[in-house]
């Protein structure tokens, strides 16, 4: 359960992965065509995951 996702997560942030502004933001158009944001906890939106992606993946 929660190890093995935890064990998961610890994995895939020791990977260098980087995005420019400009990647993140050309998602941004899909991800307000998922409707898997409006099912969301929280009212997670498209904005919310451009930010989530600037924090973990550029450098600024």
């Amino acid at each position: 359960g929660r190890d093995r996702i935890r064990t998961m997560l610890d994995r895939l942030v020791s990977y260098a992965i980087t995005m420019s502004a400009q990647q993140i933001e050309g998602y941004k158009p899909r991800w307000d065509k998922t409707p898997n944001f409006a099912r969301t906890p929280g009212g997670f939106t498209a904005d919310d995951a451009a930010n989530l992606f600037r924090s973990m993946f550029t450098d600024s």
